[in-house]
Parts: C-alpha cells; sequence; structure tokens
C-alpha cells in the first residue's frame, strides 16, 4: 500500500495559480488512506471553489497509476478537462507524474507520498474507521526475510542494522525510539518460535545498492532493464 497524507489547504492554494480546476483522485491506495477517494475528492472541491475556484470536473481512477488505462479513463472526460487549466491530484507521486506523462496540463500534487506500508490496525475517528499503517518494507531491491523471519530489519530498525542487535535495546523497545519495538528482538522472537534460530549466525553483507539505480524499468517477470 502506497501510504500518502493530504498536502495542507494552504500549500495547495499557494500553488494553485489557475483558476479552472480538474480533479483527479484514486480508487486504491489513496482511497484506503482517505486522501483521495470520492469522499475526499468531494470535500477538495467543496473547499477550492469556497476559496473562490472553478472545479470543472472531477475523476477518481482506478488506478491512478495504471498509465494505458488512467488515458482511456481520461479520454471519457475529455471535454472538461480541456476546459480546465490544470490539474490537481490526490494520490501518490506515481498518479501525479502518470497524468503529467500523458497531458500538456499544469500538474499539482495535492498529497505527499510517504513510504509504502501494511495495514495493522483500525481505529476510531471522527469519520469513522481509520486505517493505521506501519511502514514495513524499503523497496531495497534484495529481500533477506528469508533469514530474518520475514522481519525487514533495514526498515523496521532505526539504524538500518542488517546484523544485530546492536546491543543498545532495553526491555525490547528501541534505543532510538523508545516507544518502537526492536526489531531485532522481534526477528529473534520469531525465529525462536519457528525453531531457526541458526539463522542469527548468517552474515548479511553490504546490500548493493546498484540494484536500486533510477529510473528503473522493468518488465514484468524479467525484473529491473536499468541502463
Amino acid at each position: 500500500m502506497v501510504i500518502t497524507v493530504q498536502k495542507p489547504i494552504e500549500e495547495i492554494i499557494e500553488h494553485l495559480k489557475e483558476q479552472k480546476i480538474f480533479l483527479v483522485g484514486c480508487a486504491q491506495c489513496a482511497t484506503v488512506c482517505h486522501t483521495g477517494g470520492e469522499p475526499e475528492v468531494k470535500e477538495m472541491k467543496k473547499r477550492l471553489e469556497e476559496k473562490g475556484k472553478v472545479v470543472v470536473d472531477w475523476i477518481v481512477l482506478d488506478p491512478g497509476c495504471n498509465l494505458p488505462k488512467v488515458r482511456t479513463e481520461l479520454r471519457k472526460k475529455q471535454k472538461t478537462l480541456d476546459e480546465s487549466e490544470s490539474i490537481l491530484v490526490l494520490s501518490c507521486g506515481l498518479g501525479n507524474q502518470v497524468l503529467t506523462e500523458i497531458t500538456k496540463k499544469i500538474v499539482h500534487p495535492g498529497c505527499n507520498t510517504l513510504c509504502i506500508g501494511a495495514e495493522v490496525k483500525t481505529s476510531l475517528g471522527p469519520k469513522g474507521l481509520i486505517p493505521n499503517f506501519e511502514e514495513q518494507c524499503s523497496l531495497c531491491g534484495e529481500c533477506i526475510l528469508e533469514t530474518t523471519g520475514g522481519i525487514c530489519p533495514l526498515t523496521r530498525c532505526p539504524k538500518g542494522l542488517l546484523n544485530g542487535p546492536c546491543g543498545g535495546a532495553k526491555d525490547g523497545k528501541c534505543e532510538v525510539d523508545k516507544e518502537k519495538d526492536c526489531a531485532w528482538q522481534l526477528i529473534y522472537e520469531r525465529l525462536k518460535e519457528l525453531g531457526m534460530l541458526e539463522l542469527l549466525e548468517k552474515f548479511q553483507p553490504p546490500k548493493d545498492w546498484s540494484k536500486k539505480t533510477t529510473p528503473q524499468k522493468i518488465i514484468a517477470g524479467e525484473g529491473s532493464k536499468n541502463e
């Protein structure tokens, strides 16, 4: 899940110099995050109109990061899209860049993209149940979950230790942030439960960060085509 938060309305208005706006949301990640689903798009429409803007139309794409599908869906809105002066996107940066690829309009980001994360619980908010997320993967390109009991130390250890623990944890909590569990304590307990503690003896070499050279071009089933 790509985790996003909406930008403050003051920041959005500061950059939104155009008068006629076309609003875009996403039916997947942004909807789950309550940052760019249909309710949030309609609420943004209302807020922009209160600021004197004209929202000529809106659409919630499903998903907002599939370029061919987005192009097809936007053709259904071509008339109002042509009438607009710019596009405000309530989704992740990927959705924003897809729209930049297929339109000559100014495309404004309405959200900040934080990370990818797992939904771990829900809490009750003023508008109902709100998902709670935890970042659990750093997209490093060299997954070591096989030897760490399915828990990523690169992401969940604030120090990013690939070989641990560091020795600074106390009562199972991290010395960097005492509100967080020590990732290596979690790894130890998980491996012990599985009867696989011998995996802790395996040395993890430094990451080969060349695998994260950007931008990557990836063909499904064939992997990265970095050039």
